[in-house]
């Protein structure tokens, strides 16, 4: 037996205990060492000396995992009583606790060979922790018959011949956890009444007895067994003070446990549970203050069809119902009012309707709708307000968002993803704003936004992306205000974005890439200011004319690869706060249209465009404060139209412009300040 030499001490009434001194092992923060009941002070009767081996300054049973929970009585009215923490490891210290009434501190019982705990029979209290583990031969708890109380927790794992545990009936307190391996249906422990958290890992196929009083778990229940078939135990709880959680128990299909509970201020999680058919063993629970949780881990098959057993449900703090492949509708659900936070569905191939939230439904958190192949409609959720985000991504079979009349303002994002039947957003009408992103992309049929009339201010980024049937923005007609980037790009049909007339903030960048039928950027006239960059790439724009106000960029402008682009047309533009990029243009003849830009903030790049003939409408420009490079135009001959261009801060680089006569470039060259160096090379001789 050890135990601790700072506080551990054995008292006898009315018989000494020299076999228990002479057992007795020190077990020290920094190890264990032997207790020599020769060496100790003890006297002529055979009791030990209270103070032998001991350090006044600790307190009996300080273990801060044995003993925390250790009932403040202690053993005061018992005839017979150990102090310390006491570790039992074989069959002969065992023995030496007959007629032990009371341990004030920790009882461990390890890897002895014992068969059951008749040694312990006069055993009545532990102040601390009992943990009876890894005893091969045990398969009776019989000796434990006296034992009434324990102050922390109790541990009984590990033990393969322990099929029955039953023996403890007169137990009816523990002061922490209970944590149990079962290999048979008997639970025992008849009279214990409380616990603070209650945890089973079963190793047998049913579990139908025990526990018989307990009708209150301070916090959390959990259990798990992949044999477990049947769970009928703890049958007469009415009280849980946090979250139940059944987790891989691929076997069980019989569930009458739990009831009695009606409120559950924690989560209801059910992890790799197929074969259970329903919830009706949640048929009393009103409310979940944590997370509903059912997730399948890639687990087919699923025998849940609804949600049938959680009719009483009306709040629960989160939904998530992932990787659950039987479930075909939400019926269950039909008094639910309130999800305070996130309510999410994904990966659920069977759910084919949403039908189940028939009532007004709050939710406060995020929607997320992921992978729900054979959704063909939202109008179960015609009930549903929600004011955080939404998120639907591979809703494939859905062709419009009615459903979600019930949306207003949006606090977060709005994210309509990879969805492949998706043709039009209607049924978003009354969203008025939305706080975070709004991103529509990568959905294969979509062909308008209609639907987002309504909509006049995004906090965050607008995202149009990667949807090849679209072919306007007329949805977005209402919208003033982005307050972070735009981004409308790879749409293949967008031929228009007049549908943007009414924007006048964004907060970002401006991007438009790869839209080569969009031959105008009408619908921008009302920017004046563009924070961010302004990238017009690889598009069929003609000309700028609609960003005829813009007079200042925070960033770069870049006008790239648009074969189309002809005319300029920025009349208002005064400042570049970063870069200008003008290159592989094929129709651009002139630079007209620049005519009030007057200040570059880092580098001007003209190049590869093959039709420019000189640099005229840039004659207000006065300083480039990085490089100029002005290089591959085939027919640029002229340098003309920089006549007011004094101060380049960096380099200057006129190259490989075959039209362009070396003398024009360095007499070019020759009337700027140039702060870095000057680089004139293939050009006409």
């Amino acid at each position: 037996m050890h135990r601790s030499p700072s506080s551990s001490r054995i008292t006898s009434s009315h018989n000494p205990l020299p076999a228990l001194a002479a057992l007795a092992l020190a077990l020290a923060a920094c190890g264990q060492q032997t207790y020599d009941a020769s060496s100790s002070d003890s006297d002529a009767t055979g009791e030990t000396d209270p103070s032998a081996g001991t350090d006044s300054s600790s307190d009996a049973g300080s273990d801060s995992e044995g003993s925390s929970g250790a009932t403040s009585a202690g053993c005061d009215g018992f005839q017979s009583s150990l102090e310390g923490m006491f570790i039992v490891p074989d069959d002969l210290d065992l023995s030496a606790l007959a007629g032990v009434e009371c341990v004030d501190g920790d009882l461990w019982i390890s890897q002895t060979s014992a068969t059951d705990l008749a040694p312990l029979s006069s055993l009545a209290r532990v102040t601390g922790g009992l943990r009876i583990v890894n005893n091969n031969a045990l398969s009776s708890l019989q000796g434990l018959g006296a034992l009434e109380e324990i102050g922390a927790e109790l541990f009984i794992v590990g033990n393969p011949s322990l099929t029955d545990l039953r023996g403890a009936d007169a137990l009816h307190t523990i002061g922490d956890n209970l944590t149990l391996e079962a290999y048979g249906p008997q639970l025992g422990f008849p009279a214990l009444t409380s616990v603070d958290q209650l945890h089973i890992n079963a190793y047998t196929a049913e579990l139908t007895a025990g526990l018989e009083s307990l009708t209150t778990i301070t916090r959390g229940f959990s259990v798990r067994g992949a044999p477990l078939t049947r769970l009928a135990v703890p049958a007469a709880v009415t009280s849980i003070g946090d979250s139940i959680s059944i987790d891989d128990a691929p076997a069980l299909s019989q569930l009458t446990a739990l009831s009695g509970v009606t409120a559950l201020p924690g989560s209801l999680s059910l992890y790799n549970t197929p074969a259970l058919p329903d919830l009706a063993a949640f048929s009393g629970l009103t409310s979940i203050g944590g997370t509903l949780t059912i997730v399948g881990f890639d687990t087919n098959n699923y025998a849940l069809k609804s949600l049938a057993g959680l009719e009483s449900l009306e709040s629960v703090g989160s939904v998530d119902l992932w990787d659950v492949d039987g479930i075909e509708s939400l019926a269950g659900l039909e008094s639910l009012k309130t999800v305070t936070g996130v309510f999410g569905l994904g990966r659920m191939p069977d759910l084919k309707t949403l039908d189940g939230l028939s009532g007004s439904v709050s939710v406060g958190g995020p929607l997320l709708l992921r992978e729900l192949d054979a959704l063909t409609s939202l109008a179960g959720m015609a009930g549903v307000s929600v004011s955080d985000s939404i998120s639907l991504e591979r809703v494939d079979a859905i062709k419009d968002l009615q459903g979600l009349e019930g949306v207003g303002a949006l606090a977060g994002s709005l994210t309509v993803h990879d969805c492949d039947a998706l043709e039009s957003l209607a049924g978003l009408e009354g969203v008025k704003s939305v706080g975070g992103f709004l991103q529509v992309y990568e959905n294969p049929a979509l062909v308008d936004v209609d639907g987002l009339e309504g909509l006049t201010q995004v906090g965050a980024d607008l995202r149009v992306e990667a949807n090849p049937a679209l072919a306007q923005l007329d949805g977005l007609s209402a919208l003033t205000q982005i307050g972070g980037a735009t981004w409308i790009s790879n749409n293949q049909a967008l031929a228009s974005i007049a549908g943007l007339a009414s924007l006048t903030q964004i907060g970002g960048v401006l991007r438009l890439y790869e839209l080569p039928a969009l031959s105008s950027v009408e619908g921008l006239g009302g920017l004046t200011v563009a924070p961010g960059e302004l990238e017009i790439e690889s598009t069929g724009v003609t000309s700028l004319a609609g960003l005829s106000a813009l007079e200042y960029t925070g960033r770069s402008v870049v006008l790239r690869d648009n074969p189309a682009l002809a005319s300029l047309e920025l009349p208002a533009l005064i400042l570049i706060g970063r870069s200008l990029t003008i290159s592989n243009n094929d129709a651009l003849e002139t630079l007209l249209g620049l005519e009030s830009l007057t200040s570059v903030g880092e580098n001007m790049f003209i190049q590869n465009n093959d039709a420019l003939l000189d640099l005229n409408g840039l004659d207000a420009l006065e300083k480039i404060l990085g490089s100029l490079t002005i290089d591959g135009n085939a027919l640029l001959g002229s340098l003309s139209g920089m006549t007011g261009l004094t101060s380049i801060g960096w380099n200057l680089t006129i190259t490989d412009n075959p039209s362009l006569m070396t003398f024009e470039a360095e007499a070019f060259a020759a009337t700027k300040d140039v702060g870095g160096s000057t680089t004139i090379d293939g050009n006409a001789p």
